[in-house]
């Protein structure tokens, strides 16, 4: 199963989810984490 886990979700909770081999992103992994700018992924 596939989850894309949203900022309000624990990263400890997608981490689980990986250990039970389930496929899992956590949005804070995709860019730069928090530090991202907004127009910062236009750029790139």
């Amino acid at each position: 199963m596939k989850f894309l886990c949203d900022v309000h979700i624990p990263i400890k909770l997608a981490k689980f989810l990986i250990s039970k081999n389930h496929h899992c992103i956590h949005v804070n992994t995709i860019l730069e984490k928090w530090h991202t700018k907004v127009g910062q992924q236009a750029e790139k």
